[in-house]
């Protein structure tokens, strides 16, 4: 996962002037695996998915883990694909709300993390994973089989 910018791998690239240290939490070395496995933000929206999809909680120790976790929590067909999708939504709301802390000063709330997770989420399952008749009230509440 070394092509992912994050600061250690700035730094490794010797690039000058990177702050070494997580842009959301600033509690430990902003790597590819803190950001999405350790990192408290992160780790409060893994929580959040975890009992809005009804899956058994699951800790990740790598972001491999991350991208095949949807492999082992128990689920098939498309409940399986669309938490996979879940799941990919999900870090890239964690990194985008990491870009708008480092580049735009702006302040990560889990709240709107999760409301973008949901939201992204809702059109792609309803246009994308082949949802069609899926509400919007229906996805809040993950009733989608």
């Amino acid at each position: 996962m070394s092509r992912i910018p994050s600061a250690d791998s700035l730094i490794r690239r010797k690039m000058v002037g990177i702050e070494g240290m997580c842009s959301i939490c600033g509690e430990g070395p902003e790597s590819v695996e803190h950001l999405f496995t350790s990192c408290w933000v992160a780790m409060m929206v893994w929580n959040h998915i975890c009992n809005w999809t009804r899956v058994q909680r699951f800790f990740a120790f790598s972001f491999r883990d991350l991208i095949e976790v949807h492999e082992h929590v128990g689920l098939k067909g498309k409940a399986k694909l669309v938490f996979q999708g879940i799941v990919i939504i999900s870090c890239w709301a964690i990194w985008r709300a990491r870009n708008k802390r480092r580049f735009e000063g702006i302040d990560v709330k889990i709240v709107e993390v999760i409301s973008e997770i949901k939201s992204l989420g809702f059109l792609w399952a309803s246009s994308r994973a082949k949802l069609s008749r899926l509400s919007w009230s229906d996805w809040c509440k993950y009733e989608i089989v």
